[in-house]
């Protein structure tokens, strides 16, 4: 209901998908309101092609982290 009422009307949205859905970005200018890799998937190149899906309709992104989430951090 979260993504359906606030985030499809605000953000555009990509997943990317193995033989099942893998990860996940929404995005706006300048800001990325969510990305997510299953963890049995992270590190295999999905977080950078969503990512590189924002940073084409974006010459500016912004992304909000916790300060304890070191591998969001290093991503």
């Amino acid at each position: 209901m979260f993504f359906r009422e606030h985030v499809f009307p605000t953000c555009e949205v990509w997943v990317a998908e193995d033989v099942d859905l893998v990860g996940v970005i929404a995005f706006r200018k300048e800001w990325i309101d969510h990305l997510y890799v299953h963890p049995a998937h992270q590190r295999l190149g999905f977080g950078r092609a969503l990512l590189g899906e924002a940073k084409a309709r974006n010459h500016r992104l912004e992304l909000w982290t916790f300060r304890r989430n070191r591998n969001a951090i290093a991503f």
